[in-house]
């Protein structure tokens, strides 16, 4: 599998133009291998800069959850967030588009894009969250 060199800026991390449906981005280190999400210039493993763009599974596995039924401002409440254990070793925090009482640990789930929401700069925001795959 060919990679592509990541830019400085470390590049978007949701690739809504993916074939097949959206895809989370991640990185890769070139040189001692190491994967994150979201993406990064720099390997917080060895340093390199010698990043490559790593497209994601769409689906997962839920490591650990918790349900916050106290939401900031303009969040649902209750919401559950999530760690999800991506084929690729790379553990992403989310948040599950699902009711309390429903997720479980090992729990397969796919990534669901959803609309993007405006911060107080009126910059749209673009978010994901992942749900049950019978139900994304």
């Amino acid at each position: 599998m060919e990679f592509e060199p990541l830019a400085l800026s470390a590049g978007p991390y949701l690739d809504l133009q993916c074939e097949g449906g959206a895809r989370l981005i991640g990185s890769e280190c070139g040189d001692c291998g190491h994967r994150l999400f979201p993406t990064a210039a720099v390997c917080p493993n060895c340093m390199s800069e010698n990043m490559k763009r790593l497209p994601l599974s769409r689906d997962g596995r839920v490591y650990s959850f918790t349900v916050l039924r106290q939401a900031p401002p303009g969040f649902e409440s209750p919401s559950i967030i999530a760690y999800v254990d991506m084929p690729e070793g790379v553990r992403i925090f989310t948040h599950l588009d699902m009711q309390p009482g429903e997720p479980h640990c090992d729990m397969p789930v796919r990534l669901k894009p959803v609309a993007p929401k405006t911060d107080k700069l009126g910059r749209k925001v673009v978010q994901f969250k992942f749900a049950a795959v019978e139900n994304a």
